[in-house]
């Protein structure tokens, strides 16, 4: 081992590391073949120049290790190697292939601000720890295929200017692609995201493949703009997803897609359109709650019924809320779905009652009971117009009420109020008690007139004010509320039966 490193500074002090003016990286210009091989101390290559073949291939870096600023004009080869601790490629530049593959990154790899010109292969490989490729740039194919990122994984500001593949690989913390660029076509399918993944104001020029994958925590693509195909097919979402922002200028697919509880697509735009339609909500959640704020809601299809509006943005003012209901509703026709327009004009008619009340602030307290009260019995009476049959179980409910309300009145006072002429024929029988009769057909009797009286008030049959004793102040009151509200339900039975609306 040590004539390893004897052997190194040899190199370094013998014009093998050859230096100009303009370049102030020490030049190792013979091949460097160290494969197989234990490091038990630090490794320290900052500003290198490798001319030649670089292979530390099968080894293990028991100490830090460092290759900051260093170019390597050949191959480098670190496959199936072992870093024990740090390892510091930042700021480097590979102008010919580099293989990671397999290797095992025990702490933090740090690989910002890395420039690969020519392809760069991870596949397989373990990042325990954090991992950083901070600004990094890859001009060429890049394959992080089937890799593990145990500790953050911080893409951000990224670019790659050729194909970058990820697949079946799986992010076990954050996972930061925010601000990246993808040229040519990124695949990441079939991966686990067991934390949050960003990927907010990131620019896919090309195909973007996210199919079958996993996003258990929030992901973040707001801002970010799709040129071509992006492909979310048989994906989960298991939290909040958000698209706020994004632009789509080609197709988004869903297909069979997993929904989370929150879906966001503020301020989204779309040149083609985004089908929701197939998507399915996961087993624990009934609907999914979607923010489609200044969103052009004509380029979305989906039946509303598995949805539910929401409004992400508390500023959001009436006429943007109102703009959502009304578009939505549109769109909800247009494809036909009739349960899902129901559901948007019902919450519609809820929000103009109170939730447009409570958003102007120059609204007085009573308005905003009043409009609370008129919710809630346009919701209740018969569903905002969507079940008419409601009305006859309501009439005949009330009526039933008033009729026993009336029955426990007694006959004799219903008779001081208002002596009408039927209650007059019986008066002998159930007032007077003057006529012997059985005492189930007096209670019979007595629940006939109650019925017809209650039938005469509350229907509106013609009655006679001039007989009424309106010294009966409380039963003045009764009677007068009975018919007016008979009068609203037959206004309504007629609206129904007649008008058919």
């Amino acid at each position: 081992m040590k004539f390893i490193f004897f052997f190194l500074a040899f190199l370094c002090c013998n014009n093998v590391c050859a230096q100009t003016p303009n370049d102030q990286k020490k030049h190792i210009r013979q091949t460097i073949d160290y494969s197989r091989r234990i490091f038990k101390k630090p490794i320290y290559f900052k500003q290198y120049h490798f001319d030649s073949l670089v292979d530390f291939s099968w080894s293990d870096f028991h100490e830090k290790t460092n290759f900051s600023g260093s170019q390597f004009d050949s191959l480098a080869d670190f496959s199936w190697s072992d870093f024990h601790e740090k390892a510091n490629f930042s700021e480097s530049q590979f102008d010919s292939l580099a293989v990671f593959r397999g290797i095992g990154f025990h702490k933090e790899a740090n690989f910002g601000g890395t420039i690969f010109h020519k392809k760069v292969n991870f596949g397989g490989t373990i990042f325990y720890k954090e991992t950083i490729f901070f600004r990094s740039k890859f001009d060429n194919l890049s394959d992080f295929s089937n890799s593990y990122f145990h500790g953050r994984a911080n893409f951000g500001g990224s670019k790659f200017h050729k194909k970058a593949n990820f697949s079946w690989s799986q992010f076990d913390n954050l996972a930061n692609f925010s601000w990246s660029d993808f040229h040519e076509e990124v695949d990441f399918s079939r991966i686990d995201f067991y934390e949050e993944a960003d990927f907010s104001w990131s620019d896919f020029h090309d195909n973007a493949g996210f199919s079958r994958s996993y996003f258990h925590k929030k992901t973040d693509f707001s801002g970010s703009q799709f040129d071509s195909l992006v492909d979310f097919s048989w994906s989960e979402f298991h939290e909040k997803a958000n698209f706020s922002g994004s632009y789509f200028k080609e197709v988004a697919t869903f297909t069979f897609s997993t929904l989370p509880d929150t879906l966001l697509f503020g301020s989204t735009r779309s040149k083609e359109i985004i089908d929701l339609s197939l998507t399915m909500v996961g087993s624990e959640k009934t609907q999914c709650f979607i923010d489609l704020t200044n969103s052009n809601l004509e380029k979305f299809k989906f039946s509303y019924d598995r949805f539910n509006i929401f409004f992400a943005d508390s500023t959001t003012n009436i006429a943007q809320r109102q703009n959502v209901y009304e578009t939505l509703m549109k769109m909800q026709e247009k494809y036909g779905y009739r349960s899902g327009c129901e559901k948007a004009d019902k919450e519609y008619k809820e929000f103009k009652y109170v939730g447009k009340l409570r958003l102007d602030k120059a609204t007085p307290w009573w308005a905003i009971y009043w409009g609370s009260f008129r919710n809630m019995l346009d919701k209740y009476w018969w569903d905002y117009g969507y079940s008419k049959e409601w009305i006859f179980l309501w009439t005949g409910g009330i009526f039933l009420f008033f009729t026993i309300l009336n029955f426990s009145i007694g006959q004799a006072k219903l008779y001081d109020f208002y002596p009408l002429t039927f209650i007059e024929d019986h008066k002998e029988r159930i007032i007077d008690k003057s006529t012997q009769i059985s005492t189930k057909r007096y209670w019979g009797l007595n629940t006939y007139v109650t019925v017809i009286y209650t039938a005469y008030v509350f229907f509106g049959v013609k009655f006679e004010v001039n007989k009424m004793n309106y010294r009966m102040i409380g039963m003045t009151i009764l009677f007068f509320f009975q018919y007016a509200v008979g009068l609203v339900c037959l206004g309504y039975l007629a609206n129904t039966i007649i008008v058919g609306n």
